[in-house]
């Protein structure tokens, strides 16, 4: 893989685009967050929901969904478990 020409060009545009990228990002998510600290008025709650908000929807759905796979008594996980032999509930 070392020898490839593909991989090595694949290796510098990657690193590229991720020493490019990361940067800048957390700049403009740092000068963002600057701009939300010193903003007063009567929406500012709001807006800092709005934004924070995709940030913290998808951990949630993946925790409810790990939750309802593995619940005891209709889990998908469960289920095959038991299929198996191997559960843990009696």
């Amino acid at each position: 893989i070392f020898d490839d020409k593909r991989f090595w060009r694949a290796f510098r545009l990657t690193t590229y685009f991720v020493l490019m990228t990361v940067p800048l990002q957390m700049l403009l998510g740092f000068l963002l967050a600057l701009m939300l600290e010193r903003l007063r008025g009567p929406f500012v709650g709001f807006l800092r929901n709005t934004i924070i908000l995709p940030w913290l929807i998808p951990p949630v759905a993946a925790a409810v969904v790990f939750v309802l796979l593995t619940a005891s008594r209709f889990g998908l996980i469960n289920h095959i478990l038991i299929q198996l032999g191997l559960s843990l509930t009696g």
